[in-house]
């Protein structure tokens, strides 16, 4: 998939929703696989975020692409 840059992160008032905007190189005609690739990877980057956030609960991560 290659790199991405993420844009911004939208987290609902009880933290247990957060929608991640990204962009990447290779452009909106690949964006759909680039979500799905994230999305494969949120358990991942969920555990991540657990070690280094003192939250009681990590939000969900969706992934939506960012075109601006």
């Amino acid at each position: 998939m290659g790199p991405v840059t993420i844009t911004g992160v939208e987290v609902s008032p009880d933290l247990s929703h957060a929608k991640v905007f990204f962009s990447h190189f290779a452009g909106s005609e690949h964006a759909t696989e680039a979500v799905e690739a994230l999305q494969h990877t949120a358990g991942y980057l969920r555990r991540e975020l657990s070690r280094r956030l003192k939250l009681y609960s990590v939000p969900q991560l969706h992934f939506v692409y960012d075109d601006s």
